[in-house]
């Protein structure tokens, strides 16, 4: 009986990371849009939205936005070495209103 029992939840976690997976996708593939917000991402995901939150913590460690945000800031610091162009601009594409944003958000996220 507990072996069944370790079996489902083995399935249910393999189950939750190919969601996840969808997810992931979907937040790459949105990167730069102001479209990407938790309820599409969940839709994406196959998710209601507060489900979604809970599973994608469970999974990955980190809430969706904390991930939008490394991710967005990640890809910034890969712009800056390869465009020659304003580092205002660069974050403005990321979603980043204010010109400090970015490493403000980069300092408190990677303390």
């Amino acid at each position: 009986m507990q072996y069944l029992i370790l079996l489902n939840q083995a399935v249910m976690i393999i189950d939750y990371r190919e969601h996840i997976l969808k997810a992931i996708d979907y937040i790459e593939e949105n990167l730069c849009t102001e479209e990407l917000n938790i309820t599409s991402i969940a839709s994406a995901a196959g998710y209601l939205k507060y489900h979604f939150l809970r599973v994608f913590y469970e999974v990955c460690g980190l809430t969706p936005y904390d991930y939008i945000r490394k991710r967005r800031i990640s890809e910034i610091v890969r712009c800056i070495s390869i465009e020659k162009r304003p580092i205002s601009d660069i974050a403005f594409k990321f979603g980043f209103s204010k010109k400090n944003e970015p490493f403000d958000t980069g300092i408190r996220l990677y303390k």
